[in-house]
């Protein structure tokens, strides 16, 4: 770890002491399971990505409900990273998702 290695570098200070106070499971969903495909349909198949950062929604698939995250923006090239943003053409297609999953709960 390298709070250790720190602190034995520098042994006339006070040791570094690190304490996990919060932990929730990572999101590990089958790519073919139907709660993917079905979301990745109704972003009119945008493709799949694993990210490596935590959501809530690891702690939703531990009690067992069909769980994926999705959204506008390219998050493996842009979320979570200075000066991230998103482009007026991933709002655009984020409302045409929206839409197909309105049209698709009521058709």
């Amino acid at each position: 770890m390298i709070a250790e290695r720190v602190s034995a570098s520098h042994q006339s200070a006070l040791p570094i002491k690190v304490e996990a106070v919060n932990a929730y499971p990572g999101l590990n969903m089958d790519p073919t399971s139907a709660a993917v495909t079905w979301a990745n349909e109704m972003s009119g198949d945008k493709g799949l990505v694993k990210v490596p950062f935590g959501t809530e929604a690891g702690v939703f698939a531990s009690i067992n409900l069909k769980t994926v995250v999705i959204g506008p923006g390219d998050i493996e090239a842009d979320g979570h990273k200075p000066d991230e943003g998103i482009h007026k053409t991933e709002l655009a297609a984020c409302t045409v998702m929206m839409e197909n999953i309105l049209r698709a709960q009521r058709g």
